[in-house]
């Protein structure tokens, strides 16, 4: 069942037709007043030209967020260069990436990297997530980034404040504890929730170029 729009005009009215099973388009039907004051009609035209200003417009916005979304949704294998082992890929971010790596909260100068698969893809971060209100001064631990590949697999870069971790200052991270007592601080950052011990498959830490 099909409905349509109708707007008084004066004398005649503007009826928005709904698409036939023929026609796709939306049309707009405008009646002509013989009798209708020469104001009368330019006002009717220039409603009609705002009319398809903004359609043009809307058109034009959605065409370069569909633009955006595709340019956001390839694989990093495309664009990041080679990591050197098998066909990863090496990600370091600029230091404009994130709000941590704005603010300073992150080491801009020489920021954390690690190697990907080809095919996974960046995934958005959300404000709440990024820490984008708290920066430099967030009390709670915050994601950088996230990657997923389309056939499983995730990783999340989460960043907490030593405060979080230890009351004491200046620590090592081997003075934190090992992996599994690390998670259980911060794993319902990880999970969402909480963080069941069942579902911890393997943990493991490991030193390169000084740092673990």
């Amino acid at each position: 069942m099909q409905a349509s729009v109708k707007i008084t005009l004066g004398c005649g009215s503007l009826r928005l037709q709904p698409p036939s099973r023929c026609h796709k388009r939306q049309v707009a039907a405008i009646p002509v007043c013989n009798a209708a004051p020469a104001e009368h009609f330019q006002h009717e035209l220039s409603t009609r030209r705002h009319m398809l200003l903004s359609s043009a417009l809307v058109g034009f916005s959605l065409l370069a967020a569909s633009r955006t979304n595709a340019a956001a949704n390839k694989e990093v294998g495309s664009y990041l260069p080679a990591y050197g082992k098998e066909d990863f890929v090496l990600f370091i971010p600029s230091a404009s990436k994130t709000p941590a790596l704005r603010a300073g909260t992150v080491d801009n100068t020489s920021p954390y990297r690690f190697a990907l698969p080809p095919n996974f893809v960046e995934q958005k971060v959300a404000n709440i997530q990024s820490g984008n209100y708290c920066q430099p001064r967030c009390d709670e631990p915050w994601t950088e980034v996230i990657f997923e590949g389309a056939q499983g697999g995730r990783v999340e870069l989460i960043v907490s404040p030593l405060q979080k971790l230890t009351s004491k200052k200046n620590v090592k991270v081997e003075d934190l504890g090992t992996p599994d007592q690390l998670l259980e601080r911060v794993g319902n950052y990880i999970t969402g929730t909480y963080l069941d011990e069942d579902a911890l498959v393997a943990s493991n830490s490991r030193t390169q170029d000084g740092l673990t």
